[in-house]
């Protein structure tokens, strides 16, 4: 297969992404909407709150051990990877900053706050 010929399966991932609901097209993980958006988050927010509870505010983000597996299964199963990876990636680099004085101590909520993220 060289630089100019065709790919095995037709289908243009682009123009897949951006078709509308219902028409047939194949929808993309990449691009939830707001519901599953809203319940990737509330998953996010309730294995980070394990996490604090648990070890502190400066726990690792992830231990085959933990005693937050079940809540890791369900913020896995409720986003997508690349958001997994991303919110756990921008936790550490948080803890890290934290550590080498660039942000202040953040103090551990005792519960957490109600916001309407849109």
């Amino acid at each position: 297969m060289g630089f100019f010929s065709s790919p095995a399966s037709p289908v243009n991932p682009v123009a897949a992404a951006a078709a509308p609901p219902g028409s047939g097209a194949p929808v993309s993980a990449a691009f939830p909407d707001k519901s599953k958006r809203r319940v990737c988050w509330s998953a996010r927010d309730g294995y980070l709150a394990c996490l604090d509870r648990s070890y502190g505010i400066d726990a690792p983000s992830v231990d085959a051990n933990s005693l937050c597996l079940r809540e890791l299964a369900e913020f896995q199963k409720a986003c997508p990877s690349s958001w997994v990876k991303h919110f756990i990636n921008k936790r550490e680099a948080e803890i890290r900053d934290r550590k080498l004085g660039l942000r202040p101590a953040r103090q551990a909520a005792a519960a957490p706050a109600a916001t309407s993220q849109a």
